[in-house]
């Protein structure tokens, strides 16, 4: 299988026309793309990451080729004979390369969301550009229905709406936490942004992370996005610490809700950084679940 190798590509990417950067002529491809497929009444966008050059390692090669002769160059050391050596081995590769029919692609990932009718939901997408500025493929990373509040937190947490208004300091390290958790943690990013969500819109009423309140909206909005947008809940279990031996590897919470009159019961477990990792209905009866003792939280 052929090895890609991904590097950040900020120059020289010939998309387009005129003083635009490379950035900018790959956003506009990609923000045309998307207001002709759902309209501009329909599309937001929430920003762009930095513009990667993938490429086959026979293009990385010749480029490594070239980047080695211009420095033997510049030092004065590039004899006619090996100008001869790299020119007739540059050659080689290129024809190589041409026969092939290789090229290198170029990656923008892009945060936006779609409104349906009063539904409003995140989309985290790759799109993959050719040489030439023309979408070749387009990679979906995650589709997060927001449900309650969590789109006005999320533009909230956007727009980097200050949340510690007498500790400028610590509210850049909140938002640098959060961005972090949404890089790193990327085994369920849906998971991820709930959490992110959650956090953001806890501290940004209490002025301090209450994490009670943190697993309680989480699993309250899950229970909104996954069983009905009309569900009451009646009541929240203690919060349980999970442990490994003594060590403590997430926690967990049980909520009783009803749905048309009907109640049940579902099971939330979390990790350290209080995202979901699972969620299981529970059987009658349950009560037992809902007994108030001292929390370790």
């Amino acid at each position: 299988m052929k090895k890609i190798i991904t590097i950040v590509f900020l120059l020289n990417l010939t998309i387009g026309f005129g003083q635009y950067t490379a950035q900018d002529r790959a956003e506009k491809t990609v923000r045309e793309h998307l207001i002709k497929s759902f309209t501009n009444e329909k599309y937001k966008s929430f920003g762009f990451e930095e513009l990667y050059k993938t490429s086959p390692k026979e293009i990385l090669e010749i480029e490594e080729l070239k980047s080695k002769v211009n420095v033997l160059r510049k030092n004065n050391l590039l004899t006619d004979s090996s100008l001869s050596y790299y020119d007739s081995l540059t050659r080689v590769k290129v024809d190589a390369v041409k026969a092939k029919k290789l090229f290198s692609t170029y990656d923008i990932k892009h945060n936006f969301v779609i409104k349906e009718g009063e539904n409003n939901t995140l989309n985290y997408y790759n799109f993959i550009l050719y040489p030439d500025g023309k979408i070749k493929d387009v990679q979906q990373l995650m589709k997060f229905e927001f449900a309650g509040s969590e789109y006005d937190w999320f533009y909230s947490y956007y727009r980097r709406t200050t949340l510690l208004v007498d500790d400028a300091e610590e509210n850049t390290n909140c938002y640098n936490y959060l961005d972090n958790l949404i890089k790193t943690d990327t085994i369920d990013r849906i998971a991820t942004m709930q959490t992110v969500l959650a956090t953001h819109a806890t501290i940004a009423r209490y002025a301090y992370l209450d994490t009670i309140v943190v697993q309680r909206i989480i699993a309250q909005n899950w229970l909104r996005r996954n069983i009905s947008s009309s569900i009451k809940v009646l009541q929240y279990s203690n919060i349980e610490t999970i442990l490994d031996k003594e060590e403590k590897i997430g926690s967990n919470l049980f909520v009783e809700y009803e749905l048309n009159g009907i109640k049940s019961a579902y099971y939330f477990e979390f990790d350290t950084n209080y995202i979901l990792r699972g969620s299981l209905i529970v059987n009658e009866p349950y009560t037992e679940y809902f007994k108030k003792k001292k929390t370790n939280e």
